[in-house]
């Protein structure tokens, strides 16, 4: 071949360009799932926050409101441990929700505010945006009724 035949033949071209713009167009595919699934799970646990406040507002004892916030978000692997119940202490501070003694209701008075705290650490399944968890939190307040 000539160096003239040569400069006109771009069979190879074609695909330098192929993996220019597939590498790309793999990135945001990858990237739109990485943060559908982030917010498909921050939704799942503002959901389940919003039913632990709810629960709480009506005054269900606090083992009872940990379970429905747990069963409110099934497809989120959270613990009970990710799960922070309060209420609005006098100071407008905010102290830990607790039964009353004979362990019927929470021991949040009428009118009181609760506020139900969830916490979950995302992991980022391509690890395209970072190496460590995200920690994604929901919080949800409400009224003692």
């Amino acid at each position: 071949m000539t160096l003239t035949a040569l400069r006109r033949d771009t069979r190879g071209a074609v695909l330098v360009e192929f993996a220019v713009v597939a590498m790309v167009l793999l990135v945001l595919v990858f990237g739109m799932v990485e943060y559908g699934l982030l917010i498909s799970e921050r939704l799942a646990i503002q959901q389940a926050a919003r039913e632990g406040a709810r629960s709480a507002a009506i005054g269900e004892t606090t083992s009872t409101v940990t379970t429905k916030v747990l069963n409110s978000a099934p497809s989120v692997p959270i613990t009970s441990s990710n799960v922070t119940l309060e209420k609005q202490t006098g100071s407008g501070g905010w102290g830990s929700l607790g039964n009353t003694t004979d362990g019927t209701q929470n021991n949040a008075a009428f009118g009181d505010y609760v506020r139900v705290t969830v916490r979950f650490n995302h992991s980022w399944v391509t690890k395209l945006f970072s190496t460590s968890p995200t920690v994604d939190t929901a919080q949800m307040v409400s009224r003692r009724e």
